[in-house]
């Protein structure tokens, strides 16, 4: 379900920060975390955005016909 694509997508967050530091330490950490863009997930890509909310694609359908129409990606703004 939906719910373990984001905790998957949330370890890969935190594995990727790790390797762009390669120290343990929380305010590097914390700055990488902040810092990351256009990172592929199982999901789409994510970027974190200036106020530290995950910003990536979701998928648009709409049912014709009672068949469903992939129609396009929608991103906030």
């Amino acid at each position: 379900n939906v719910n373990s694509a984001l905790g998957y997508n949330c370890y890969n967050i935190l594995i990727d920060a790790i390797k762009r530091v390669g120290k343990a330490d929380s305010q590097a950490l914390t700055e990488a975390l902040a810092a990351t863009k256009n990172l592929p997930t199982a999901l789409g890509v994510l970027s974190i955005n200036e106020s530290h909310d995950a910003e990536m694609p979701v998928g648009v359908i709409k049912y014709t016909d009672g068949k469903r129409v992939y129609v396009g990606e929608a991103i906030a703004e």
